[in-house]
This record gives C-alpha cells, sequence and structure tokens, in this order.
C-alpha cells in the first residue's frame, strides 16, 4: 500500500463503493496507499479465531443484528471469481492464498515497510466490530468483521505532510481468477481514500468475521472494510434507507431537464421532485421558466420538502422549517410569475419592485406537482399544486383514492376550485415471471398482475403514475422496462381513455 500525493491519484481511480462494498476491500499492492494487500478471498478453511476483544467503542455503533452468515457468504460482489452473487462462493475456494503474503507501503512515507499478513496481525489486538453496508443494488448487510484500524497499519510508516491519499492495489492472479475483459473491470484493481479518511477509526483492516478467519469469497486474507451510510430514515424505499450511496454521482436535476429539452422534442419533461427549501426561489424558478421557454411547454415542475437531515446541514438550510420556507416560496413564485413589478415581504423572502423574466412559456403558469405523502403535503397540494404527486412504497387505490379526497378539501378551504387539480403519483414495481400472490399494497407480480393493478389505480382517478423498476442491474432493468412499454402501455394507454 502506497501513500500518493495528490497529482498521482486521480478521481477515476476510485471506484464507486457499491462495485467493492461486499467484495473487498482489500489492500494491494499500492500505489499511494497502503502497499499492497490483496484482495482476494483465503483458500484455507476458516478457523476460530481465539482471544477476540469485544467490547471496544467502535463495536456496534448502530446496534445492529449481524445478518445471517450464510447470507454474506453466498451473496458476493467478487468480479475476480465471477460476475454473479453466487460465483464468488462457489469460485474463491478453489484459489490458494500464496504461502507468503507480504504487504508493501511506500510514496510518502518516513519509514516504507513490507510487512508479512503475520506480522500485520501481530500489530494490534483483534476487534469485532458490527458494521451495516448498503449497496445501490437495493440490499444491505450487518457483518460482524474482525480486525483493528487501518490508522494502527499507517503509523508503522509514518506519512509525511505531503501525503492525502491512500490507495490500495488488489492481489490479481490471471491463472486462476477471470480475465478483465471477462469481468468488464480492470485488474489489478485500485482503490483509494484520503489520508482522513483512512486514519479514521473507523476504518477497519479486517482479517476475520462471524468469529472466523475471512472466507474466501468475502475478501481473504485481508481487506479493507469501510462503513458508509446515511443517518437520515429514507421513506421511499422498503428497507428505509437511501437508493444512492452518499458517495456516488447524482445528477442535478435542471441541469438534466436543460439538457433533455434540447435532445427531445414532443415527450413532457419533469421530476419527483425538487426540494425546495435549499434552493433560493429567484434562482430556482428563473431556470424553471428558462426551461419551460427552451422547450416550448414541456416542463411540468414536481415540488417538495425534502427528507435528508444531512443535505440540509451541508447547506445550512433549516431542517424543521422546510415546509413553511416550501409554502412562502410558492407563494413567491405566483407573483414571480404573473406580475410585471413584484414586491414581497415574508419571514424568509424580501423583494422590493424587482422585475422577473422570462415568464412561463405555458399559461397561466408551469404545472406545480406537490410531492409529499402526509396531512402537510396535502394540504400544499391543496393550497398551492395543479397535482398531488406523493411516492408511496405501499398504498393501495383506495388509499390514495382517500388521500386525494383530503387534498381536494383543503383546495376548497383555500378558495379554490378541487376539480382544477389532479392526481398523479409514483410507485415502486417489482416484475416477477409468473403469477404471484395477489397484489395489495405493494406493486409485485405477473405483468399481467401490475397492468390490473395500474387499471385500478386508473379508476380511482390517477392521471399519471411514474414507475420506479426496483430491479437492481440495469441490462435486467432496461429489459423490464421495454417489455413493460411494449407489453403493458398501449393497453394501459387505452384503457386510460375509456
Amino acid at each position: 500500500m502506497l501513500i500518493r500525493k495528490p497529482a498521482d491519484l486521480r478521481y477515476s481511480d476510485v471506484t464507486p463503493k457499491e462495485v467493492y462494498l461486499n467484495r473487498r476491500k482489500f489492500i494491494g499492492a499500492g500505489v499511494a496507499t497502503l502497499g499492497a494487500l490483496a484482495l482476494p478471498s483465503v483458500s484455507l478453511a476458516t478457523t476460530k479465531i481465539n482471544g477476540l476483544v469485544q467490547t471496544g467503542p467502535y463495536r456496534n455503533l448502530g446496534n445492529e443484528k449481524p445478518s445471517p452468515k450464510a447470507t454474506v457468504t453466498g451473496y458476493n460482489n467478487f468480479y475476480e471469481f465471477g460476475t454473479g452473487k453466487e460465483d464468488p462462493a462457489q469460485n474463491a475456494p478453489k484459489w490458494k492464498v500464496p504461502a507468503e503474503w507480504n504487504i508493501r507501503i511506500e510514496g510518502e512515507v518516513m519509514q516504507p515497510k513490507t510487512l508479512s499478513l503475520d506480522q500485520v496481525m501481530k500489530l494490534a489486538p483483534a476487534e469485532e466490530r458490527i458494521y451495516r453496508h448498503r449497496c445501490v443494488e437495493r440490499w444491505s448487510i450487518v457483518v460482524p468483521w474482525i480486525g483493528f484500524s487501518l490508522s494502527t497499519l499507517l503509523k508503522q510508516v509514518q506519512p509525511t505532510g505531503k501525503a492525502k491519499y491512500v490507495a490500495f492495489e488488489t492481489y490479481y492472479d490471471p491463472k486462476s481468477m477471470l480475465s478483465p475483459r471477462e469481468a468488464g473491470i480492470p485488474f489489478p484493481y485500485v482503490e483509494g481514500l484520503r489520508l482522513d479518511e483512512a486514519m479514521h477509526p473507523l476504518a477497519l483492516l479486517s482479517f476475520g468475521m462471524y468469529g472466523e478467519t475471512m472466507p474466501n469469497q468475502n475478501g481473504a486474507p485481508i481487506r479493507l472494510v469501510i462503513p458508509w451510510k446515511i443517518e437520515t430514515t429514507y421513506p421511499y424505499s422498503k428497507e428505509e434507507t437511501f437508493i444512492v450511496p452518499p458517495d456516488r454521482p447524482f445528477f442535478d436535476t435542471m441541469t438534466c431537464l436543460a439538457f433533455l429539452a434540447g435532445c427531445t422534442e414532443r415527450i413532457q419533461l419533469g421530476m419527483s421532485v425538487m426540494v425546495l427549501p435549499y434552493r433560493h426561489p429567484l434562482h430556482w424558478s428563473r431556470i424553471a421558466t428558462t426551461i419551460d421557454q427552451l422547450s416550448n411547454g414541456r416542463l411540468i415542475l414536481g415540488v417538495g420538502v425534502g427528507w435528508m437531515e444531512e443535505e440540509f446541514a451541508a447547506m445550512n438550510a433549516p431542517f424543521k422549517e422546510r415546509g413553511k420556507v416550501s409554502d412562502e416560496q410558492l407563494t413567491l413564485i405566483k407573483q414571480l410569475w404573473s406580475e410585471e413589478h413584484i414586491t414581497f415581504h415574508g419571514q424568509y423572502y424580501q423583494a422590493d419592485d424587482i422585475a422577473f423574466l422570462p415568464k412561463p412559456y405555458q399559461k397561466p403558469r408551469l404545472p406545480i406537482w406537490v410531492g409529499g405523502e402526509g396531512k402537510y403535503a396535502q394540504r400544499r397540494a391543496g393550497q398551492y399544486g395543479d397535482a398531488w404527486f406523493p411516492y408511496f412504497v405501499k398504498v393501495t387505490p383506495n388509499e390514495l383514492a382517500a388521500g386525494f379526497e383530503n387534498v381536494r378539501a383543503e383546495a376548497k378551504k383555500a378558495g379554490r376550485n378541487p376539480d382544477e387539480i389532479e392526481l398523479a403519483c409514483c410507485l415502486p414495481v417489482e416484475l416477477i415471471p409468473t403469477a404471484g400472490p395477489q397484489i395489495t399494497d405493494y406493486l409485485k407480480g405477473s405483468l399481467e398482475q401490475v397492468t390490473e393493478r395500474l387499471q385500478q389505480f386508473i379508476d380511482v382517478g390517477v392521471i399519471h403514475i411514474g414507475l420506479q423498476f426496483m430491479i437492481p442491474h440495469y441490462p435486467e432493468r432496461q429489459e423490464q422496462i421495454d417489455r413493460f412499454a411494449r407489453e403493458a402501455l398501449p393497453g394501459l394507454k387505452e384503457y386510460g381513455k375509456t
């Protein structure tokens, strides 16, 4: 493992965390990081680790219950031993760990070293640490790892003041492992951490799990384990965890829609949803009207108040006041989009005789679809929206219709015509090959079952349904979307006209 200067480590060297989360976190013959630790799994049968410290301060910060061992050892991303989830458990045990397993640590260090695996494992007592890991593929695991803080190893070589990153390169045996072409990724593999991340006490150098030495398919003989999670509960997945890990690129909504406006001519453009309270209304509303003008009136503005406290903290925006801030923004944009001279004095925003251009292409304004599921979101939709646009993980058509009646009642209270507000929604969908149990509140079944259920949503007045296909892998997801578009969508369009 090497310690690398910033110019030596490119962003492209650091791969998405979900790709390697349950795969290896190994340390490899390195480049600007901790020298060459290998990522492969051990060939030895696992053995019990004695003298395990189970009382450390980082043992179980989340009070988590470990996942079944069979799940963690049988469902892995480890592309050197296969691209399927079950392949590593079948193929990795055939691989034999070299008799001499050395870890090279060099680069921006005062004392470069090459240590044997035995020397590394004697640097500190073995601790049990129970960490949760989440994958972008919508699964998570809780694993009782065994090891000690990576910083213990790094301190052996004394990083210099110039060291900024730690790079890790995997072990690669072309005779026993897939080729880069077969796996679809380059080998040996390189990962990287900032030095401060690597020195964090939660960064774990692990050589075991479940009280035993590391199984091959989980990264034996030694690997790196990095816990990573967003603390705020995500309300739009069954697991209540956000679908995109915090280290993955997440493109800006309005920028993407501006790009799509220039690539398309007829399709409507929208989002589910743009979070209002940490954006300034004079800024985002002008971008929205610009897109509406450039697309000749094809933009639908989906808006919401947000859910992730970490985002608000990073933007220095008041999380607990996000509903009030959003309501004030929606009040302000009504003036921005309709008046020539705008004067506004609210609790959060002030404007004195300002002009706002361009106005929306659509008249009298851009359609505003208000997201959110609870009573405050329903009230906001009734007061300000052209549609209520919730995302329910689980909901029946009748439950959705009941919520919409509340929206209509709020519209009437606000002096609006309830008939001017429409009902839209987003739903997750899981397509399975053959018919399963009758669908209740979660959209999972065969294509025929899902189509029948969507017709029932249409029956209660839903004019638009955004479907999120939950199959984790892109090729299979694309296949499901294409099949749905071919076999179900034409009939649903016709059904909606009746």
